[in-house]
This record gives structure tokens, C-alpha cells and sequence, in this order.
């Protein structure tokens, strides 16, 4: 009795101390309480992620995805058995499940090694779970429709490349991403419709891309306050309340293309005003209030082309003022309030094509004074009451074709005669359907106007 007396203690210190070693959730300080699993892990029931979970595994080196390939096979409900886990090498993706609630489970989860993607859970309410997150190579958050904020992702400091919100039809703002400081691919903000600010994002100071459209409610874009890098391209488009992009201010170059289409109450630019360089197209786009660019003001080289069109209340175009050329096609159309192109008048040359038409107030197009120079076809036709072209009187050289047509008031083309003379044009000439059409060698003869 006094043997077992002795030994009872001694076996009491052994059997704690061999049952320490099973891995505990949330504990990741020791090597001896991890149990990793080597590869991919692909749960796609809930009898799955059950079985998956009750192995305990701290760490996968590979990819966790949860979920269907399709929702209509789901059924899980919740991943709650997975809380031992706090390492993902790879992507982590929840994926299609229609009947997932919240991320329990995930909330010992602080690394991981490459992307996150919550897609298509339509009754996830929250992504709370998420909070010893601080470092992501990417984000993505789309068509999660119950979703109606980020809470969760408050920790997150640094995303390496993209971080995509797309189709969050209940969120209303992006206020638990303020901790985010860099963000170094695009920042895509997309059909989210009752999304109404993006203010946290100011700390946000350069981007690859930035794209804000189809958002209903947002105003304005106040949250990108600190901007100033752009390195590819800036996309407004389709964001029917915005009213105000002067938080844009900072921002002084575009490295690709400006697209800013479909937003229906904006009137301006500002914003823009110290954007000086623009590395490939300006498009801008069926913006039926928009009454002027000024914003674009010191904008002093452009890589491509320009594409005006829809913009039914524009009156002029100044703000291309600081241009001296165009690197691609010149294209304006259905501008029905433009009366004139004056803020062209320092560019001397276009080399791609210039197509103006359909612009039913356009008086003149004095503003291609300066321009002596056009690398592709010329195209002027359907401005109801365009009378001349005494704008294109330095051009001396169309490399493609030229058209005059179906200016109904135009009884003017003497404009073209030096480039005539000159034997500048190196297509074909088509002049018809206005209100004096002259053949070519009229035109050279001085024949050219009534």
C-alpha cells in the first residue's frame, strides 16, 4: 500500500504531462503543439469540415478552401470545429455557402499565406472572426449579400497586391479598414449598392488601379483624401449619386488610362487639378450633367487618345489647354452643348485619327488653330450648325482619309485649301451632303465657299 502510495503522485505527473501535448485552440507558441497537414484541404460538406476539424490541425502548408464549386450542393452551416487552426500557407477561400452565418472557427487563424476569399455566402452577416489578420497578399469580399460591415478586418495593416469588394449589396461603409496602409495592386470598390462612404481609407497613399463603379449611394470619395500615385489606371464609372471627387486632389499622375463614364449627377472635375501626366487613353463618358472638365487644367501630356462623348451639358473643353499633342485618336461626339473645341488650341499634332460628329451646337473648330498634323483619317460630318473649317488652316498633312459630311449649315471649307495645295492629304477626300460641297480641285482653286 505505501508503494502505491509513492507512486500515485508520480503517475498523476505523467498523465498531465503527456495529455499538455495535445494541440489547444489558439495555442501556436510551442512546436510540440502543432499538427500540421501537409497539402491542400478542400472541404466541401459539412460532414467534411466536421471530420477535418475534429483532427485538430493547427497548420495547413497548402490551400483551405470551404465550400462548393457550386451553391446549389451546399450544406454547411458553420465551421466551428476548425478553431484549433491558426496557420493557412496558401489561399484561404469560403466560397458558395449559402447557408454560413459567421466565420466561427477561423478565429485563431493569424497567417495567411496568400489570398483570402469570402464569395457568394448570402447569409454571412459578419467576417468577425477574421481579427488576428494583419497581413494579407490579397483581399477579396464579393456577393456576400447579408454582409453589412467588415468588422473583423480592423487589424489589417498591409495587403501586398488587390483588394476587390464587389457586390456586398448591405454594405454601407468601409469603416473597419482604416488600419490599411498600403494596399500595392488596385483597390476595385463595385456594385455595392447601398455602399455610401469609403472614408476609411485615407491612410491609402499609391495604388496600381483604382476602379469605383456601380455604386448607387456613394457621393463622394472622400476617404482617398491622400492619394497621390496612381501607377495604372483611375475607372469612375457608373456611380449614379457621386456628386464630388475633389478628394482627388493629391493625385498627380495616372500611369494608364482615366476613365470617368455613366455617373449622372456629376457637373466637374475637380479633383484633378494637379494630375499633369496621363499615360494612355482619356475617356470620358455619358456623364449627362457634366458641364465642364476644368478640372484637367494642368494636365500637360497624354500616352494616347481622347474619347469625349454623351456628355450632354459640357460647354467647353478647356481644361486640355496645357496639351501640345495627342499620342492616339481624337474622337467627340454627342456633345450637344459644345459649342466650340478651343481648349485644343496649343495642340500641333494628333496622331491617330480625329473624328468629330454629332455635336448639334458646335460653332466652330477654331481650337485646331495649332494643329498642323493628323496620323489618321479626319472625320467631320453631322454638326447641325458647323459653317467652316477655318480651324484646319496650318494642317498640312492627313496620313489616312478625310470626310466632310452632312454638315447641313457648312458653306465654308476654304480651311482646307493649304492642305490641299500642299498635297498633304494621302487618302481619300469625300466631301458631301453639307450645305456647299466643292470638289477638291474647287477647293484648291479658291472655290471653296459661298
Amino acid at each position: 500500500m505505501k508503494n502505491f502510495l509513492i507512486l500515485y503522485p508520480i503517475f498523476l505527473i505523467l498523465f498531465f504531462k503527456c495529455t499538455s501535448e495535445e494541440p489547444q485552440p489558439g495555442n501556436s507558441d510551442s512546436e510540440k503543439t502543432e499538427k500540421i497537414f501537409d497539402g491542400d484541404v478542400i472541404l466541401l460538406t459539412q460532414e467534411e469540415v466536421d471530420d477535418f476539424g475534429n483532427d485538430h490541425y493547427t497548420k495547413i502548408t497548402g490551400k483551405l478552401i470551404i465550400g462548393p464549386s457550386d451553391s446549389s450542393t451546399n450544406s454547411i452551416t458553420n465551421i466551428s470545429k476548425l478553431n484549433y487552426l491558426n496557420s493557412v500557407g496558401k489561399d484561404l477561400v469560403v466560397h458558395n455557402n449559402n447557408l454560413l452565418s459567421s466565420l466561427e472557427g477561423l478565429q485563431n487563424c493569424n497567417s495567411i499565406g496568400s489570398h483570402l476569399l469570402i464569395d457568394n455566402n448570402s447569409s454571412l452577416e459578419n467576417v468577425e472572426d477574421l481579427s488576428n489578420i494583419t497581413h494579407l497578399l490579397s483581399l477579396n469580399i464579393s456577393s456576400n449579400t447579408n454582409l453589412k460591415n467588415l468588422k473583423g478586418l480592423d487589424n489589417v495593416t498591409q495587403i501586398d497586391e488587390d483588394l476587390g469588394l464587389y457586390f456586398n449589396h448591405s454594405l454601407r461603409n468601409l469603416n473597419e479598414l482604416s488600419s490599411i496602409k498600403i494596399i500595392g495592386g488596385s483597390l476595385i470598390i463595385s456594385s455595392n449598392i447601398l455602399l455610401e462612404s469609403i472614408g476609411a481609407l485615407s491612410n491609402i497613399k499609391s495604388l496600381e488601379n483604382l476602379s469605383i463603379w456601380n455604386n448607387d449611394l456613394l457621393a463622394d470619395l472622400d476617404g482617398l483624401s491622400n492619394l497621390e500615385i496612381i501607377n495604372g489606371s483611375l475607372v469612375i464609372n457608373h456611380n449614379e449619386s457621386l456628386t464630388d471627387i475633389s478628394a482627388l486632389n493629391k493625385v498627380v499622375s495616372i500611369g494608364y488610362g482615366l476613365i470617368i463614364a455613366s455617373n449622372i449627377l456629376l457637373e466637374e472635375l475637380s479633383g484633378l487639378e494637379n494630375v499633369a501626366s496621363i499615360g494612355q487613353n482619356i475617356e470620358i463618358s455619358s456623364n449627362p450633367s457634366l458641364k465642364n472638365i476644368d478640372g484637367l487644367m494642368n494636365l500637360h501630356s497624354i500616352g494616347q487618345g481622347i474619347l469625349l462623348n454623351n456628355n450632354y451639358e459640357l460647354q467647353n473643353i478647356n481644361g486640355f489647354t496645357n496639351l501640345s499633342e495627342i499620342n492616339g485618336m481624337l474622337e467627340i461626339y454627342q456633345c450637344f452643348n459644345l459649342s466650340n473645341i478651343n481648349g485644343f488650341n496649343n495642340v500641333m499634332e494628333i496622331t491617330g485619327g480625329a473624328w468629330i460628329y454629332h455635336n448639334s451646337s458646335l460653332e466652330n473648330i477654331d481650337g485646331f488653330n495649332n494643329l498642323t498634323s493628323v496620323g489618321g483619317d479626319l472625320r467631320i460630318f453631322s454638326n447641325d450648325i458647323l459653317t467652316n473649317l477655318n480651324g484646319l488652316a496650318n494642317l498640312n498633312s492627313v496620313w489616312l482619309d478625310l470626310q466632310v459630311s452632312g454638315n447641313s449649315d457648312m458653306n465654308d471649307l476654304c480651311g482646307l485649301q493649304g492642305l490641299l495645295i500642299n498635297e498633304g492629304l494621302r487618302g481619300y477626300f469625300g466631301v458631301y451632303g453639307n450645305g456647299f460641297d466643292p470638289t477638291k480641285q474647287d477647293i484648291i482653286d479658291g472655290n471653296c465657299s459661298q
